[in-house]
């Protein structure tokens, strides 16, 4: 058996190369532990025929003809050629090595074969390993917000949100393993998102649109989690395991997680619990604002009603919280792929800094002379999720690899005003995608299609319920293909999605979107490479855009939705030069993106007479 080495700075694979008989080449490919590589590319350069090895690293080519013929085999950035002669008889090869620099990184966001960061035009920050350990928060939000082109929201260390490039909300879709966290995060900023940073095995930040994979929600960009609950390989170990203890000084962390995998010969499984819990903040200074101190001072000398407290310094109060949960998953594994289930169930409670109770009807308030002290607003978040993922190669005649994927979510939370619930919001939702990877057509395009579908049904039930309860359908196709020209590589999709909401108390809305996209990589001088993404990109009112009609607590304003809202398009071009194989690696992006019918919240200048709060009004501008 001959054997030859792919090589990195980080990892190295061994790829026994075996060509049996007349015609037939087989091998397996091992990482430098001498674990199977799953997923790798395999490619006969000369006839442009591939192969993905199974779960067990392993590759066949079937009736290849007599000749000579290289083969490359490639797992994300790692990269190996041997040649090899088929006919009567085996002839051996000498070993050929090539190195990259770089971990074997994997951007599992793609529907493409297995794609490194750097064999994409999309600009893709990824976060495996100790750097994700290093950078990882209480929150996703905090744990990718110094990336490059990352902000976040916050409300403590309760709720966290990525914003990228200065968009957020349901704008960036939040995704765990390629389906949406099925949460309502993206409603109000004091929604947590239902990932734990802590158990992540990988995060993957699209920057730009992404609408053309996963939907209307991401005309901004997508954040896609990997935590492993449903195993796609085979274990390199019967049973491994990992533990982590975290403590934090400014908040009073105090985190404990532990994960179990394991499996045998045809089987896979993972366990993970985690629980974690802080204390209110510690600041430099007061936890007002000097402008709210000067208006309160102002109001206190000129008479007006108010109630005197003692103002906070020191301590941001009511940013506590609690969090703990827990997954297990069940995988499969055979030659051909895999299937697996997983359970997750999570519940967090924590603090809403500075948000107070509303008080709506008369006979609640106050006797007269005396002292009222306002409740503090508190979010208890539960979620129970099923999970099913599976993946097969060769599924059909001229298809190399179909993936498929689908959750469905039992999700609520309560907002308490200090020991009364006031608002309740449920969110049951399950959602699903399937994509279908092609053999290589007409000249060497290489790409997927897939369908994308979710069923929604959201209600807000109380004194806080600024919006009514809807159900949301969506679905999708989508297509992407790519080929490699000898100056450049081009890639090209398009997606159709069709978005229906229901609310009990309007008339239906849908909307038909279209988007589509095109990227060049331009190999320049040395390892610099030029990129350029440009696309038409669409994006459909969410229900609170269109519906909302009531007091929001966390936001104290009185948001009006406008049922009439039409599509959100984005017309976007970016342009980049970037060397990431080198000892110094360095990227340069320039970008444009310009709306029309940009939906977008107008202070109307009014105030709610009910509630008192000023009157924030959902339009559309260019």
């Amino acid at each position: 058996m001959n054997r030859f080495k792919l090589v990195g700075v980080a990892v190295m694979a061994a790829l026994y190369g075996t060509v049996v008989g007349a015609g037939e080449i087989d091998g397996v490919i091992r990482d430098r532990d001498g674990t199977p590589v799953a997923r790798a590319t395999i490619t006969i350069t000369e006839l442009g025929r591939k192969a993905e090895t199974d779960s067990h690293g392993h590759f066949h080519f079937a009736e290849v003809p007599e000749g000579a013929w290289t083969l490359e085999a490639r797992d994300g950035s790692a990269t190996a050629v041997r040649s090899v002669e088929v006919g009567a008889g085996v002839t051996m090869a000498n070993l050929q090595v090539e190195a990259l620099r770089g971990e074997r990184i994997v951007v599992r966001a793609s529907p493409l074969r297995s794609r490194s960061p750097l064999e994409m035009a999309r600009p893709v920050t990824v976060l495996t390993g100790d750097e994700l350990t290093r950078k990882s928060a209480t929150s996703i939000g905090e744990t990718i917000a110094g990336e490059l082109g990352v902000s976040a929201t916050s409300f403590g260390p309760g709720a966290s949100r990525p914003v990228i490039r200065g968009l957020g909300d349901d704008r960036v879709r939040m995704l765990q393993d390629g389906i949406g966290t099925l949460d309502v995060s993206s409603v109000s900023d004091d929604h947590s998102v239902t990932i734990e940073p802590i158990l992540a095995d990988q995060v993957e930040i699209l920057r730009g649109p992404a609408t053309l994979l996963y939907g209307t929600g991401a005309i901004g960009g997508v954040v896609n989690v990997i935590d492993n609950r449903i195993p796609e390989r085979l274990p390199a170990h019967a049973l491994e395991g990992r533990a982590e203890v975290r403590g934090a000084t400014a908040t009073g962390e105090r985190s404990v997680v532990g994960r179990l995998d394991g499996g045998g010969a045809s089987h896979a499984w993972h366990l993970n619990a985690y629980r974690r819990s802080t204390g209110d903040i510690d600041i430099p200074g007061f936890a007002e604002s000097a402008f709210l101190r000067a208006q309160e001072e102002h109001d206190e000398d000129h008479g007006e009603e108010g109630h005197e407290e003692e103002e906070a310094f020191g301590t941001l109060p009511n940013s506590d919280s609690e969090n703990r949960g827990g997954a297990f998953g069940l995988s499969w594994i055979g030659d051909r792929g895999f299937i697996g289930a997983s359970v997750s169930l999570m519940d967090n409670a924590y603090g809403i800094p500075g948000g107070h109770a509303h008080h709506h009807h008369e006979e609640e308030e106050e006797e007269e002379g005396e002292e009222h002290e306002e409740a503090p607003v508190r979010i208890a978040q539960e979620q129970l999720r099923f999970d099913i993922a599976g993946g097969l190669d060769n599924p059909l005649r001229g298809f190399e690899r179909l993936r498929f994927r689908l959750g469905v979510n039992d999700y609520e939370h309560r907002e308490l005003e200090g020991a009364e619930t006031a608002t309740v919001f449920t969110n049951k939702a399950w959602e699903t995608r399937v994509e279908l990877g092609h053999a290589p057509i007409a000249g060497g395009w290489e790409g997927a299609l897939g369908v994308q579908a979710s069923n929604r049904r959201f209600s807000a039930i109380g004194e806080e319920a600024f919006t009514p309860p809807v159900e949301t359908d969506e679905l999708g196709l989508f297509w992407v293909e790519e080929r490699t020209f000898e100056r450049f590589r081009i890639e090209l999709g398009g997606r159709i999605e069709r978005v229906a909401h229901a609310p009990e108390t309007a008339a239906k809305r849908s909307f038909t979107l279209g988007s589509v996209s095109t990227g060049l990589i331009v190999p320049l001088a040395g390892e610099v490479e030029a990129t350029l993404n440009a696309g038409r990109y669409q994006r459909a009112p969410v229900s609170e855009e269109l519906f909302s009609d009531g007091a929001h607590l966390a936001t104290a304003t009185f948001e009006r939705g406008d049922p009439t809202l039409d599509r959100e398009t984005s017309k976007a071009v970016e342009l980049a030069l970037r060397d990431q194989r080198g000892a110094l690696q360095w990227s340069v992006s320039v970008f444009r993106n310009a709306f029309d019918a940009f939906i977008y919240q107008a202070d109307t200048g009014m105030e709610d007479p009910g509630s008192e709060l000023p009157i924030f009004q959902y339009a559309q501008q260019d």
